[in-house]
């Protein structure tokens, strides 16, 4: 599991522009994976997606964006699992 967590992280990584870190929580907030990103996010990302999902409880998990200056977080849970994507904004 951890190769596919890997490669599926590199992945990521570099297919997506501008991106900058990935992290992987479990449903109690415990890193899976991280690249880019401190592990210490985990808890964090975990807790805002299953407070989220509570705003519509019969819809698709949503997704949080937060932007601060010139950097974009993107955190979803699916199923089980959160996704923590930081990218930086390219410039106007």
């Amino acid at each position: 599991m951890e190769d596919n967590l890997q490669k599926t992280l590199n992945q990521i990584m570099s297919s997506t522009p501008n991106c900058t870190g990935v992290l992987f929580a479990d449903k109690n907030g415990l890193c899976l994976g991280a690249k880019g990103i401190s592990k210490d996010s985990a808890g964090i990302a975990a807790a805002l997606s299953e407070q989220a999902c509570h705003l519509e409880a019969d819809a698709n998990s949503p997704i949080i964006c937060l932007q601060s200056g010139n950097k974009t977080c993107l955190i979803q849970k699916n199923a089980e699992i959160t996704g923590m994507i930081y990218k930086t904004n390219s410039p106007r």
